[in-house]
């Protein structure tokens, strides 16, 4: 679900549009409402939003200066702008701090909601893409892992390597060690408490042991950044 926040200094403004909008049919949970940017901004400091919709002509802060502030500390919000002065320069300067849109005032509601829908559109495309970026980060991490185990295991039964093709799998599995350099391989064997374990549980037990002796032997001259390889028995 998606939270907004409606931002001017002429509070009838942000009160019709909290009432006149359909936000539950157009996927809106929270609608929050401040009278000025620095409520704003205080109020984004304790409840995140993802969309912002402020006045452009404010007292002490403009919504241009309030938009600008929330692209610096929260870049993914999606900022709109309402006005009431049709006057270029305002333009321009919004699409220079990347406003996802530029409203008149009097505000027309089948206006305003097409262009809400566009921005909400616009998130979900957004975090659709890093909901596959994160889903492909995960799995190359995990695929690393296992030829990474592959390797140790080839080496361990005497598969014998090129000085090249070592150096190269130790780069293309981002092992931070080079040929030339001495390392030590360190055995756990987990308890018999851990036998009832699944997988995914041994697993993540065997990650966080690993980063554990990473962190304790790092910058040891026998140990170095040499990467681990846990064996489990149960």
């Amino acid at each position: 679900m998606i939270d907004i926040m409606l931002v001017d200094d002429e509070t009838y403004v942000t009160e019709s549009l909290a009432k006149t909008i359909p936000w539950a049919e157009l996927g809106i949970r929270q609608v929050i409402q401040a009278s000025s940017a620095a409520e704003a901004l205080l109020l984004m400091e304790r409840q995140p939003v993802d969309i912002l919709v402020t006045d452009i002509r404010m007292p002490d802060m403009s919504g241009l200066q309030l938009i600008e502030k929330v692209a610096q500390q929260w870049p993914n919000v999606r900022c709109m702008l309402l006005t009431g002065h049709s006057d270029f320069e305002y333009a321009k300067r919004a699409i220079q701090l990347q406003a996802f849109d530029y409203i008149l005032k009097p505000v027309d509601d089948d206006e305003f909601v097409v262009s809400l829908t566009n921005a909400i559109e616009s998130l979900k495309d957004e975090w659709e893409q890093a909901e596959k970026f994160n889903k492909l980060v995960y799995y190359r991490k995990a695929d690393i892992a296992v030829l990474r185990s592959s390797l140790l295991r080839d080496l361990l039964l005497g598969r014998r390597l090129s000085a090249k093709a070592s150096g190269e799998k130790l780069a293309l599995y981002e092992i931070p060690l080079r040929i030339e350099d001495s390392a030590v391989m360190m055995l756990i064997q987990l308890g018999r408490r851990f036998a009832e374990m699944d997988h995914h549980s041994i697993s993540l037990m065997e990650y966080a042991v690993g980063n554990i002796a990473e962190e304790v032997f790092a910058g040891s001259t026998m140990y170095g950044m040499a990467r681990r390889r846990t064996i489990v028995s149960c």
